[in-house]
């Protein structure tokens, strides 16, 4: 049966892992540096530098974003929330060949 492209496809989540925080308040220092407040209560806040504050001019309600690499950036709220769904657990998948010496637990040893 051939359906329409209009039709609602099967959702995903980017490729991509980061981890980030929405930006509940930004306290700015006299040496050109802020300090990010968090919306979520659980993380703390924590100082950027006067470099990441020129290059990405954060604001509030946006997100402070840091990839699996260290990287840190800037997203504003609809670009971060149209592309990435935050993660509650995940799974690591081992593809692992038949006779390897690995311990994952998913080799038929």
């Amino acid at each position: 049966m051939l359906g329409s492209t209009d039709q609602e496809l099967p959702k995903y989540v980017s490729h991509k892992a980061l981890e980030a925080i929405k930006i509940a308040s930004m306290e700015y220092h006299p040496d050109g540096t802020a300090t990010l407040t968090p919306e979520d209560e659980d993380v703390w806040s924590f100082q950027v530098s006067q470099d990441f504050l020129v290059e990405y001019s954060p604001s509030i309600g946006g997100y402070y974003v840091k990839d699996s690499e260290g990287e840190e950036f800037f997203l504003d709220e609809d670009d971060f929330e149209n592309e990435y769904a935050k993660v509650f657990s995940y799974t690591i998948i081992v593809d692992c060949e038949d006779e390897c010496d690995c311990d994952c637990g998913g080799c038929d040893e």
